[in-house]
């Protein structure tokens, strides 16, 4: 085998390990956003529950309380939106990829 050949074969195979390190580190952001957004859908569910209550009319006005939970409802679609964005490219990206069988 030629050195060049050789040399040519160890860039494919550093640039091929160097894809898949990137697809990886995509793989582990978009699982920690999706993550982060089912925390924050699960925080915006609790704060509309506890709005809810009525001990907070006594201490705070009701238009202010329908006009928080009225923003936290426009919350949670643009979380709920985000998560099936995520979930879509995905998917998309787990359809597209092939199998891998080295490692």
């Amino acid at each position: 085998m030629k050195q060049s050949d050789l040399k040519r074969l160890i860039t494919e195979e550093i640039s091929s390990r160097i894809k898949m390190i990137d697809e990886a580190g995509d793989v582990a952001a978009t699982n920690a956003k999706l993550e982060r957004i089912e925390s924050d859908l699960k925080n915006v569910s609790k704060l509309q529950t506890m709005l809810g209550k009525e001990v907070f009319t006594k201490y705070i006005d009701g238009k202010i309380i329908k006009a928080a939970i009225k923003d936290l409802e426009v919350s949670t679609k643009s979380l709920e939106k985000a998560r099936l964005d995520l979930q879509k490219k995905q998917d998309k990206k787990n359809k597209k990829a092939p199998v891998s069988t080295t490692e």
